[in-house]
């Protein structure tokens, strides 16, 4: 089994898209058609992407568990900014299938030092 990726989402774009049966974000306050993409994390990038990118967000965060093996479309890793060593996992969907893309777990999350924090 491969291992799992993640994305941070924002609660109630998630569950209009559950709804939907389609996932358009791509990131906090961006959609796939603005970026053309799906920012993902590996087990040690979401933390810091939690962070960096969804300080301050107001509102109710999860992060969503995804198996790369279910993604229907081509899996990329690209650096955030020229110069970086780091590279990040993107799905370069143009909108997501929330049938296709279901996390295998949906916990809620928060950047350090609020009072949310990963449920068990």
């Amino acid at each position: 089994m491969a291992d799992p990726l993640f994305h941070v989402a924002d609660a109630a774009e998630w569950a209009v898209a559950r709804e939907a049966g389609r996932y358009e974000r791509s990131t906090r306050g961006r959609s796939l058609a603005e970026v053309g993409y799906v920012h993902l994390a590996t087990a040690d990038q979401w933390p810091g992407v939690l962070d960096r990118f969804f300080a301050g967000h107001e509102g109710t965060l999860l992060l969503l568990t995804i198996d790369a093996r279910r993604l229907t479309a081509p899996l990329r890793w690209e650096a955030p900014h020229p110069g970086s060593d780091e590279r990040f996992p993107t799905s370069t969907a143009r909108s997501t299938s929330t049938r296709s893309w279901p996390p295998g777990r949906c916990d809620r999350v928060a950047p350090r030092g609020s009072r949310l924090t990963r449920a068990s």
